[in-house]
Parts: C-alpha cells; sequence; structure tokens
C-alpha cells in the first residue's frame, strides 16, 4: 500500500488535466485500472441501448454519483494535501462537484434546465483539456485517436446544451458514446502502465544478474 508521499509525489506529477483520474495514475492500480475502464465502458453501453430509462433516472444518477465522486476526490486530495501544490485542483474539484451534485438533487423535478448548464459548461472545460491532449499525443506521433473523439463531444455536447436545454435527452446517447470511448482510452492507458512495470521489472532483475 502506498504511503502518504507516495500519493503527494504523483499528485504532483500528474498534469492538472488528468488530475481528476488519479484512481488509475499509479501502474500498481493496473487491475483498479481496468476494472474502471469496464465500468466506464459498460455505462456507455447502457446509455446507448436504454436512453428512455437512463433519462428518467438522470437527475438521480448524475446527482449521487457526483456527490460519491466530489466525496471520494475530497478525502482523497486532504488526506494527501494536494492543495499545497499549485499543479493540482483535486480537492478544488472534489468540493465542486458535491455542490454541483447537490444543486441537481434539489431541483431534479425541474432537471433539464440545470443539467443543460452544469453539464454544458463542464463539456466545454472537459473537451478543451481532451483537446489539449490529443493535441499534445499527435505532436509527439503518439495515439491520440481516443482522446480526439473525447474531445470532439465534449465541445459538441457543451455547445449543443448551452444553446438548447431540451438536448439532455440527446446528450444521454451521446454521452454514452464518450463512456465508451473514455472507457477505450483507460483500457489502453491500463496496458501501457503493465507494460512498462513488466519491462521495469525485467530490467531489474537484468541488473541485479550482471552485479553478480
Amino acid at each position: 500500500m502506498k504511503s502518504k508521499e507516495d500519493v503527494q509525489t504523483i499528485i504532483r506529477r500528474t498534469p492538472i488535466s488528468r488530475a481528476f483520474n488519479i484512481a488509475h495514475t499509479s501502474t500498481a492500480n493496473t487491475t483498479v485500472g481496468r476494472a474502471y475502464a469496464l465500468v466506464l465502458i459498460l455505462s456507455g453501453a447502457a446509455c446507448i441501448l436504454m436512453t428512455q430509462k437512463v433519462y428518467h433516472a438522470l437527475p438521480f444518477i448524475l446527482g449521487i454519483g457526483m456527490m460519491v465522486i466530489g466525496t471520494t476526490h475530497t478525502i482523497c486530495g486532504l488526506w494527501a494535501k494536494e492543495y499545497q501544490s499549485k499543479e493540482t485542483k483535486l480537492t478544488a474539484n472534489g468540493i465542486v462537484y458535491v455542490a454541483l451534485g447537490l444543486v441537481i438533487l434539489a431541483h431534479h423535478a425541474d432537471a433539464d434546465s440545470v443539467i443543460s448548464s452544469i453539464w454544458g459548461v463542464l463539456g466545454l472545460m472537459k473537451g478543451s483539456e481532451a483537446l489539449n491532449g490529443a493535441l499534445f499525443h499527435a505532436s509527439r506521433k503518439e495515439p491520440f485517436a481516443a482522446l480526439g473523439i473525447q474531445a470532439i463531444i465534449e465541445l459538441a455536447l457543451g455547445f449543443l446544451l448551452l444553446i438548447d436545454p431540451s438536448a439532455v435527452q440527446h446528450h444521454v446517447l451521446l454521452l454514452g458514446l464518450e463512456l465508451v470511448a473514455v472507457g477505450w482510452q483507460t483500457l489502453r492507458e491500463s496496458k501501457q502502465s503493465e507494460q512498462e512495470e513488466s519491462h521495469q521489472t525485467a530490467d531489474g532483475k537484468g541488473v541485479i544478474r550482471e552485479s553478480f
């Protein structure tokens, strides 16, 4: 189990756009990363195949989900004291997500307008971060398709929801596509982490053998 100092090191080295995904930044959590990716992909499939059912339960799903995620990240951020570094914002994001979850639950009867406003702004912010990541990977000639798709979907949803609040129902379908894309990206990162860990282990064994 990683110490508090290890967690702080991970957070400091994690770019702002990836701070929200701290749960799978460590190679020791490859299994967790794969499970997280599977949950995202299955959730995306549910949004695509059962759009109407998900839409009717959306205020409660989204409100409770944001509160759980926000609470988890706030506790993690406070425990690791990541707020002492200007390069990360896990604690701040967690507090904001808890507040947004409460707002959605409090206005569940008229959730479309509230959700469209919140999701619209968050969509543009996340889309901008995903686009930045895609451009970064593209400049280094690394795979960037998943991040590119995520950026396009996030930006499209953000603009659509701000312009037309009634588009929340369509957002559920597009959200499903986004979750599948993010799940694919997360799964790919988990595999890369596992490969890097295997290479490091192999190199370490080689060094030990050479020393004898």
